[in-house]
């Protein structure tokens, strides 16, 4: 495994973002039925979600756990970065505002309802 795995890994994941953010989907569309996916949708799959909470216990941010065991791959929704990590190699890019922002709204409301 080389860096360059796992930063044609994290690029692969930003473009894939960014070009569905440019089309006005940022969570992009459902194979099988061509509707819009929300952030509920996006975070169906993330194996875990780390909230920062501040101690007024309102949701400051999170760390979401998209992919484990090769590589691994976590996003923080405060910094709009992802870090994969493969092997003893890592990457880091940031991902488009509007993104993390959808995201930190959705998971407010997440954290809210608890």
């Amino acid at each position: 495994m080389t860096e360059t795995l796992a930063h044609d890994y994290a690029q692969d994941i930003r473009e894939r973002i960014a070009l569905d953010v440019e089309a006005g989907t940022p969570f992009g569309l459902n194979p099988d039925t061509g509707e819009e996916l929300s952030a509920y949708d996006y975070l169906e799959d993330v194996l875990d979600i780390e909230y920062r909470i501040g101690s007024d216990r309102m949701y400051r941010s999170a760390r979401l756990l998209l992919g484990w065991g090769g590589p691994n791959v976590w996003l923080d929704t405060q910094t709009g970065i992802l870090s994969v990590y493969w092997g003893s190699d890592s990457a880091e890019v940031s991902l488009p505002d509007s993104f993390t922002d959808y995201l930190n709204e959705t998971l407010d409301e997440l954290w809210r309802m608890n």
